[in-house]
């Protein structure tokens, strides 16, 4: 019995196997696939959301036993609108970005961006496709998830998963 407890647990507590993710296995995989580079540099915005996403990769990391550096920008209210190159730039590291914002672009290899993403959703009982974001809190808690499932500091961020499509004012909507 409690064999058969542990597994539906298991795909209980897995975010990916929802429908909200199946069509970001490309983003969520990439992002697996960078953070597990060397030399990792993680750089954010000091916003609330912003550092929420950043909580959850940190966490995974650290249970995984990954070395990274952090570097905290000023708040996107305090970065003038026409600034859309923040990410720094820096030879023989790889930079991964959390981007709530959908402001930043780039084409560097050595980057990646977590950026809102648009999905759509189709469920079992309904005939109609449901359209929404998926935020940059939410990814970073599933590919956290992904990285270092049974890790001690991923597992207690669990429950804020949800949080930045609270703040981004679209838990409602997806």
């Amino acid at each position: 019995m409690s064999r058969g407890k542990g597994l539906a647990e298991t795909d209980m507590n897995n975010l990916r196997k929802t429908p909200l993710f199946s069509s970001l296995d490309d983003v969520i995989d990439g992002a697996i696939a960078f953070l597990e580079s060397d030399s990792l540099l993680l750089v954010t915005t000091a916003d609330l959301t912003s550092v929420l996403a950043l909580g959850f990769l940190e966490s995974a990391l650290l249970d995984r036993g990954i070395s990274y550096s952090r570097r905290i920008l000023p708040p996107q209210s305090h970065i003038p609108p026409d600034q859309v190159d923040l990410i720094p730039e820096q030879s023989g590291v790889h930079v991964l970005f959390i981007d709530p914002w959908s402001r930043v672009e780039t084409n560097r290899e050595n980057s990646f961006i977590i950026a809102p993403k648009p999905i759509e959703v189709e469920f079992r009982n309904s005939s109609t496709a449901r359209r929404g974001r998926v935020d940059a809190v939410l990814q970073c808690a599933v590919i956290a998830a992904e990285l270092a499932a049974t890790g001690s500091r991923t597992k207690r961020c669990r429950p804020y998963a949800g949080s930045g499509q609270w703040l981004m004012e679209s838990l409602d909507t997806t």
